[in-house]
């Protein structure tokens, strides 16, 4: 059995979430990768940027999120890059993928 299939779930999820970059070939850090970074600093309770940003950072290192990214470096943009991502990212396509994968884990009764 794969170690970490659910994490991997949710990264693909994410990749499906359209890219506004415009020059993918030169793309460094992949959107999937960064918003999956950025909604486990959230759930870690990081909800300032300057404090999502410090996770990302010292988290770059953690062998469970090289192992889901199948990387052996994780490459963290720097904070301009990185508020310009999450700025311009579609905010409707990262719900609606968030939604759909987590759905799954809350009980239909505590959304009432």
């Amino acid at each position: 059995m794969k170690q970490y299939t659910k994490a991997k779930a949710l990264l693909e999820s994410l990749k499906t979430i359209p890219d506004y970059r415009v020059d993918i070939g030169k793309i460094q850090y992949p959107l999937a990768e960064v918003l999956f970074m950025v909604i486990f600093a959230l759930l870690k309770g990081n909800t300032k940027f300057k404090e999502i940003f410090g996770w990302m950072v010292y988290n770059k290192e953690n062998p469970i999120l090289k192992d889901i990214f199948e990387k052996d470096e994780i490459e963290i943009p720097s904070k301009s890059t990185l508020h310009d991502i999450l700025t311009n990212t579609d905010n409707n396509a990262l719900e609606k993928v968030f939604r759909q994968y987590f759905s799954n884990y809350v009980k239909k009764r505590m959304l009432q």
